[in-house]
């Protein structure tokens, strides 16, 4: 999205909706939670066909109506607008900064065409956030996504055909790099993925691999993360087997991480959603009405934070 979109003022008295293609359809629980880890206050800023900003809306509804939109990005992450093959060249040693840093950055396409990637990656330590972004100081300004400076999110529309989708990520991963923030996996099961340590507590090493990887995903890891860990470690062999056999060594992994996704949703999903039913509609209202007085914006961010917080822990009552 250019400046001069942003700046413009909003016509026809509301914001009127792109005439929009038809694409592939990626489901509101997945895009909704992404856009809002992206946004730096709620608000998206809705695109024309004519690249011109229409107007203003809380996020949750142009998700919702799968609008073209953009957002203003949030001071934790780092969002690179590679728009052509030199940027996208100039873009990769960036990249592989960002993962020498344990960084987990999510490569979209931008949907407006080839060549053309958006990058994002989550970083909450600030010293480290500078690291970035004097390495992305290669790039021109205007690839440099900050604060105002504004970029659609991951699986928004692009304002005249496709969609921002992963390029190497599965869509489930792109959540937890950008929405789910990563946890140490426990002492028993780091020592039986690295060292093979309790691996005969299991009636088979297929079982003992399929702990870990159910581990790992409930840790929020990204199965890239979980993959690199495992084939370094004695459970390896157990990708060499399966080369031998019809279901190969990645495609096994793959299959075993689905397994432990549909094991984790169907045990502890129907809680979640409750919860952030519960979070979305505090947002709906807040969003409704206005925030007045010398604190009304402190109030809001405070009580917004407050509702991703939950998010992340589950719980919705809060005790002060």
């Amino acid at each position: 999205m250019k400046s001069k979109a942003r700046n413009s003022s909003a016509s026809g008295g509301g914001v009127r909706s792109a005439t929009l293609s038809a694409e592939p359809q990626i489901a509101v629980d997945v895009r909704l939670p992404i856009a809002r880890a992206i946004a730096a206050d709620g608000q998206a800023g809705i695109i024309g066909m004519q690249n011109e900003l229409l107007g203003w809306e809380s996020v949750a509804p142009a998700v919702r109506q799968d609008l073209p939109f953009f957002v203003r990005v949030r001071d934790e992450v780092v969002a690179l607008d590679l728009d052509g093959a030199d940027l996208v060249a100039k873009g990769a040693p960036i990249l592989r900064i960002m993962r020498k840093l344990g960084l987990r950055p999510v490569e979209m396409s931008s949907g407006g065409g080839s060549d053309r990637q958006h990058v994002f990656v989550v970083v909450r330590d600030h010293d480290v956030r500078e690291r970035v972004w004097r390495a992305a100081k290669v790039l021109p300004p205007a690839a440099l996504r900050s604060g105002s400076n504004g970029i659609r999110p991951p699986f928004t529309r692009h304002r005249v055909s496709g969609r921002s989708l992963p390029l190497a990520m599965s869509n489930i991963d792109v959540h937890k790099a950008l929405v789910d923030e990563p946890k140490p996996l426990s002492p028993r099961i780091r020592a039986l993925v690295t060292d093979g340590a309790g691996i005969s507590k299991y009636p088979s090493r297929s079982e003992a691999a399929q702990a870990f990887i159910t581990a790992a995903v409930a840790a929020n890891w990204t199965m890239e993360e979980a993959w690199d860990l495992f084939v370094e470690g004695p459970l390896a062999e157990l990708v060499e087997e399966k080369k031998r056999s019809k279901n190969h060594g990645y495609d096994w992994f793959q299959l075993c991480w689905t397994r432990a996704i549909d094991y984790l949703v169907k045990h502890g999903s129907e809680q979640r959603v409750r919860q952030r039913n519960l979070t979305e509609e505090l947002r709906q209202a807040m969003v409704s009405r206005p925030w007045r007085g010398r604190t009304g914006q402190t109030d809001f961010a405070l009580l917004w934070a407050m509702c991703n917080l939950a998010d992340k822990v589950g719980v919705v009552v809060f005790d002060m």
